[in-house]
């Protein structure tokens, strides 16, 4: 390949690769220059040395793949004549001159237009890193609207370049991270769309270092982004509104975090931050109808939430990150808030929809003070005066899969601090929680740890949300799920039990919160295995809670019981209790609340207590076709229990008498209205 000559009006001389073959076809656009071979070949080796070696650096493979190449642009040439080539201004050959032509922009903008893609020098036109931030800012924003003007890129020298405010308006990069530095007292903007910045450090003392607004296109690639010890405000290392097709690819950011509003098409990719400084802000805080992907990032002691989705975050991807030294209340937030201030809050166009969190890591949790923290946070939270709950306006479509969630409040705190750690907390509707791990979460000082928390705002509720394929283990002497109102939701297949690592023992495995009411939905294919004194695979807080039509079918309850108190036109069938070291039984109903319409069937009970079965306050209700073993008693009916039919039972071992079903407190008329079939008892 060989190289195209061209001078301009100005004395500028342009170098472009010849785009021909060897036999020497043209490429339609200019004749080879009569300077001969030779000469060209000189200029290539000169080219060479003094600049991509000295000077472009790393340029030159980033350049590479571009279609026009410039590489001399700003020197300007005594002339090309009699096939020679003169000296040219700024270059180290003997031959050379010095001095240096500057760019005119208006001047060069026809001129130079087929050259797109060149790559200018910034050495070569007036910034040094021996220069004061006043001559290197000027000389930069001037490059800057030339290379626009020709759409050409800049290349940075090695050094510490001192700038104050710049206006980016065309691709700009050093010669690595590691090698050039932008030390900028000022602003960085981006001025322009389409404006790449890459492969060097900013370190700026500024808020913000680096700013777009309303452009679209901008890439930020293999940079440091650091601050200055002055800074003392919030930092952000990106500030970014109504920017389309942001890419943050490959960067390392010692604090500063990036902001995103308004922002389409976001692409934070590949990136590292290191959170331990003061006054650090979010990492990634996105807002304002935002969407895009935070992906294969690793975030390291934040003091704040890593990611926050404020009430936006529509068809976001947060995935393949690690979060690691979590200090914040929140390791990913993305809440629904509802206020009175109707330039701060959630509605429509503003919301969280069809969000996924997928194959994320968080770990290493520990508090600074007392608090409730949350390693996912997808709550509803309404601040109107007058709340008034709507499932329209909660979570919707949201997936959070894959995650690993580990290590919250490992160590016991300094002076008391009482920290209460969730996995997961979650309202909305229509979303899955699947085929997560969370584990090890530690209750030092009475603090209450939960595993996943759903729709526990008062008022609020889940609809149409698939909890499944979750392995919570360690909950230290707490509940592995914890539920409020729930409409048309499983619980199904999920393993909740101790830490086998550390010993550390779940105690509760899905829990219904006070005033919870569950309906339509289904607790099935469940493994509690939970070993600790007065535990439950299932349990009420209070008769203000109610299970109502729900399936609790084929789960599996090992030394653990249940605990029901209020259960309506529910089904309890096939599932299989061995609670041969925990005396709790599987007890529904509670003195003075009614339990209706009832099933239990198909299920197996060994238990070592007074009794396996206790029903309290049924009416209407069938026992069928169960199995007792190794029990007192194996079905005892309590209170005002009446209208029922016990039949097709089998109790092998039971201890005292041979009475199926054995009654407590029913009275003579209520005992009547109970059909008694044809059940075999084993003594």
């Amino acid at each position: 390949m060989g190289f195209l000559l061209r001078r301009t009006s100005k004395s500028v001389l342009m170098v472009q690769p010849e785009l021909t073959d060897r036999a020497g076809a043209t490429n339609g656009r200019f004749p080879l220059a009569p300077a001969g071979a030779g000469a060209v070949e000189d200029f290539r080796s000169s080219l060479a040395r003094d600049h991509i070696e000295g000077q472009v650096g790393a340029a030159e493979a980033r350049a590479s793949r571009r279609s026009f190449l410039v590489r001399a642009t700003g020197f300007a040439a005594a002339g090309v004549a009699g096939g020679a080539l003169g000296p040219l201004v700024g270059g180290n050959d003997a031959s050379v001159a010095t001095g240096r032509v500057p760019l005119a922009t208006a001047e060069l903008t026809a001129e130079f237009a087929p050259f797109t893609g060149a790559v200018l020098s910034a050495l070569l036109n007036g910034v040094d890193p021996r220069n004061s931030v006043g001559a290197n800012t000027a000389a930069l924003n001037e490059l800057h609207a030339s290379a626009a003007a020709l759409g050409a890129s800049i290349a940075l020298p090695p050094g510490e370049i001192l700038v104050g405010a710049l206006k980016l308006q065309a691709p700009m990069f050093g010669a690595s991270r590691t090698r050039t530095m932008l030390v900028a007292s000022g602003t960085v903007t981006f001025g322009a769309s389409d404006v790449e910045l890459a492969s060097l450090t900013v370190r700026s003392s500024c808020s913000s270092a680096l700013e777009a607004a309303n452009v679209s296109g901008v890439s930020l690639q293999d940079l440091n982004v650091e601050f200055e010890d002055s800074v003392t405000t919030s930092w952000l290392a990106i500030n970014s509104y109504g920017v389309s097709r942001l890419r943050v690819i490959g960067c390392r950011f010692r604090t500063g975090g990036i902001q995103l509003s308004r922002c389409d098409d976001f692409l934070i990719d590949g990136n590292y931050w290191d959170c331990e400084y003061k006054n650090s802000n979010e990492p990634c805080h996105i807002s304002g109808q935002s969407s895009g992907q935070f992906v294969n990032n690793t975030v390291c002691r934040t003091a704040t939430d890593a990611v926050d989705l404020y009430s936006s975050g529509h068809y976001c991807v947060i995935s393949n990150n690690r979060f690691l030294g979590l200090r914040g209340a929140c390791g990913i937030e993305c809440k629904v808030t509802m206020s009175n201030n109707l330039g701060n809050t959630s509605g429509p166009g503003n919301v969280v929809d069809g969000t996924i969190i997928a194959n994320n890591v968080l770990r290493d949790f520990s508090p600074p003070a007392t608090s409730t923290r949350v390693g996912i946070y997808a709550e509803y939270v309404d601040n109107r005066a007058v709340p008034m709950f709507s499932v329209t306006e909660t979570n919707r479509a949201i997936i959070i899969t894959g995650n690993v969630i580990e290590d919250m409040n490992v160590s016991n705190p300094p002076s008391g601090i009482i920290a209460s750690y969730w996995g997961i907390a979650f309202t909305g509707h229509n979303g899955l929680i699947t085929n997560n791990v969370i584990r090890r979460v530690r209750s030092w000082n009475s603090a209450r740890p939960i595993g996943i928390r759903l729709a526990q705002p008062t008022g609020s509720k889940c609809v149409g949300v698939r909890v499944a394929g979750n392995v919570i283990s360690g909950i230290e002497n707490s509940v592995g799920i914890e539920v409020g109102s729930l409409e048309r939701c499983q619980i199904d297949d999920n393993i909740i039990r101790q830490d086998d690592a550390n010993g550390i023992a779940t105690k509760i495995g899905v829990s219904l919160a006070a005033g919870a009411k569950v309906e339509d939905s289904s607790i099935s294919g469940n493994v509690f295995e939970l070993s600790s004194a007065a535990s439950f695979g299932i349990r009420t807080l209070s008769s203000t809670a109610l299970l109502s039509k729900t399936r609790v079918h084929g789960n599996t309850f090992r030394d653990c019981g249940v605990s029901v108190l209020v259960a309506q036109k529910c089904s309890f069938i096939g599932n299989i209790m061995d609670n041969s070291t925990n005396s709790e039984p599987f007890t529904v109903g509670v003195a003075g609340a009614a339990c209706r319409g009832n099933l239990y069937s198909g299920n197996h009970v060994t238990m070592s207590g007074d009794y396996a079965l206790c029903l309290i306050d049924h009416d209407g209700f069938v026992v069928t076709a169960n199995t007792f073993d190794n029990t007192a008693r194996a079905l005892l009916l309590s209170g005002s229990t009446r209208n029922g039919i016990v039949d097709s039972n089998i109790s092998l071992t039971q201890r005292l008498g041979r009475e199926f079903p054995q009654y407590s407190g029913v009275n003579s008329t209520n005992q009547a209205t109970i059909s008694v079939g044809l059940n075999k008892v084993l003594v």
